[in-house]
């Protein structure tokens, strides 16, 4: 079992070897695109959600695993094959899994953005990072895959610049989500809620609460990379989905005792339970071997053989959890090796605005 921790109950060794495997993995060479050198494997990973979101802003049909019911499934099976990559870089990552940021917790905030993990704020010039592992001074962190070819070759951050973000999510935001009782219902695309009704009812809709009450918020706080697209270009995406994870873990645990996962089956493809994710434009062949469909991945801890600290079933202490040497499975789910994602010219635009790429609640009931 794989327990993933909050940041900030990480020891030094264990920061440490997170975000060597993290640069490592960014060394290795794309299996997207492996005659272009200037890729690395970190960034296969990057454009894969860059393509999610760009067929869900442009349109595409069916859409992926944002602003519908698959955006948590799509993002724990994305999230877990990340991970496992990370853990075979190298024989001192094996034991590696996956921090998440509790950003209702001002000392996980702290631990997070600290030198000795993911680094701060940017700069007021230009909001370049330049502190940490990934500041670029550093020599080891090029942004490659853009929204914009203009867009810098530096990771970038501007916390608090968005007005309509000006602070991260508290607990009184996070419990009044963790309080709803339905996972989501249909039309089950938040685009096709047309109707007055549909878009009031949508409040009570766990799923849409978290992304956009949550999630959306906390990208657009944090701003630069993380306001785009290619928003994995920043390490953090990662523990702020992974906190998403262990929220949607728990409250399956709670809630979702009597209020799964909906459409369970009969739905839309990609969005079905029943039916495989989405992680291609070409919708074919699953770019992963093992868990593609949501009922794969209902239950983090029995399927996946990955839990958090907060879980209900989790009952080891916090001193075992940091002094623990966890015995992980060969769990590798490995993506195919072949250019299954390329980056298509015709999807390769200039991004929207962070307005429209993570709307918030009240953005899309006015948007009738």
């Amino acid at each position: 079992m794989i327990i993933r921790k909050d940041a900030m109950h990480l020891l030094p060794t264990e920061k440490k070897a997170f975000t060597d495997a993290v640069l490592a993995l960014k060394k290795q060479p794309s299996k997207f695109h492996p005659s272009d050198e200037s890729r690395g494997r970190y960034d296969d990973f990057v454009e894969v959600h860059y393509n999610a979101m760009m067929a869900m802003m442009m349109g595409h049909v069916p859409n992926w695993g944002h602003l519908s019911a698959a955006f948590g499934p799509w993002h724990r099976v994305y999230l877990y094959h990340f991970e496992s990559e990370l853990r075979a870089t190298s024989a001192e990552a094996a034991s590696v899994a996956l921090p998440y940021w509790d950003w209702t917790n001002k000392p996980s905030t702290a631990a997070v953005f600290a030198p000795d993990l993911l680094g701060g704020n940017g700069q007021p010039a230009d909001s370049q990072v330049m502190d940490g592992p990934f500041a670029h001074a550093a020599g080891n962190w090029n942004v490659v895959v853009k929204d914009d070819n203009t867009n810098p070759d530096f990771l970038t951050r501007q916390f608090g610049a968005d007005q309509s973000a000006p602070k991260l999510p508290g607990k009184t935001a996070q419990n009044a989500v963790m309080a709803i009782g339905v996972y989501d219902e249909a039309p089950w695309y938040d685009d096709s809620r047309k109707t007055a009704a549909q878009r009031n009812r949508a409040d009570q809709l766990f799923r849409f609460r978290l992304e956009y009450d949550l999630h959306n918020l906390v990208h657009r706080y944090i701003g630069g990379d993380m306001a785009l697209a290619s928003s994995p270009n920043d390490p953090v995406f990662w523990l702020h989905h992974c906190n998403l994870d262990r929220l949607w873990s728990y409250w399956e645990q709670t809630k979702g005792v009597s209020a799964p996962y909906a459409p369970d089956s009969g739905g839309p493809d990609g969005q079905s339970g029943d039916k495989p994710l989405i992680f291609a434009f070409s919708n074919g062949t699953p770019p992963w071997l093992g868990a593609t469909k949501p009922q794969d991945v209902y239950h983090s801890r029995a399927q996946l053989q990955v839990g958090y600290e907060t879980d209900r079933g989790e009952t080891r202490v916090l001193a075992d959890l940091q002094s623990a040497k966890v015995a992980l499975a060969d769990m590798q789910m490995p993506m195919p090796a072949k250019d299954m994602y390329p980056l298509r010219r015709e999807f390769h635009e200039a991004s929207p605005s962070a307005m429209k790429m993570f709307p918030l609640r009240q953005e899309f009931k006015a948007n009738k």
